[in-house]
């Protein structure tokens, strides 16, 4: 990132300061994540594509980081919600995902799809769900993962809803509560994937009967 640094325009020390501080952001976020050097590497690159692009002006650097860093994780297949990464820097998530969708419009980004079975793991892994339930997760998640209903949802919630769907299957005691905190979302928004997920199921089953 050092090079990235050096390289920018000497005659600017505005330009330079802008991105030292974001830079400094996401050496902030790469230890306390312990993310991959080439992942910090892409988000630098991205932020000051957005830099040069006067994308920036006005707006806020460590959202535009934390953006920068998220675009990076989903290019690498990096399991990491924008909530997580804003929460490292104390950057509100919400002007965070607006600076992350406009990187994706301006900057002409189309990412990678991150796909469930990640989150399902790592939630899984977290929790120490047991190995049966684990796999009914990923049956019910290989169900629901093309229907209409969970279209444009964050997969990370799929994922959550999806492995209490399968605790509640296989008997395993979970309280909503551990497994919201777990996937990092709120225990309202757990339920109402959840009872999507349920819709689903119940959808494929009926298909199945005829």
């Amino acid at each position: 990132m050092e090079k990235i640094f050096e390289a920018a325009l000497p005659n600017k020390r505005s330009y330079k300061r802008n991105l030292r501080h974001a830079f400094n952001i996401l050496n902030i976020i790469e230890s306390k994540l312990s993310l991959p050097a080439e992942v910090i590497e892409n988000s630098a690159r991205y932020y000051q594509r957005a830099l040069n692009g006067n994308i920036i002006k006005g707006r806020s650097i460590g959202a535009f980081a934390v953006a920068s860093l998220y675009v990076a994780c989903r290019e690498f297949g990096i399991p990491r919600q924008l909530r997580e990464i804003a929460n490292e820097v104390n950057v509100n998530p919400v002007i965070a995902r607006k600076c992350y969708r406009i990187l994706l419009r301006d900057l002409g980004l189309n990412l990678p799809f991150v796909d469930c079975d990640m989150f399902l793991s790592k939630i899984a892994k977290d929790l120490l769900i047991n190995k049966k339930t684990y796999q009914r997760g990923l049956e019910i998640l290989e169900m629901v993962k093309e229907n209409f209903l969970l279209y444009g949802k964050d997969p990370n919630t799929i994922a959550a809803a999806v492995l209490y769907v399968a605790c509640l299957k296989e008997g395993e005691k979970i309280i909503q509560s551990r497994i919201a905190a777990a996937g990092n979302i709120s225990i309202v928004t757990l339920r109402k994937r959840a009872i999507d997920v349920i819709k689903v199921i119940s959808c494929v089953k009926e298909d199945l009967k005829r």
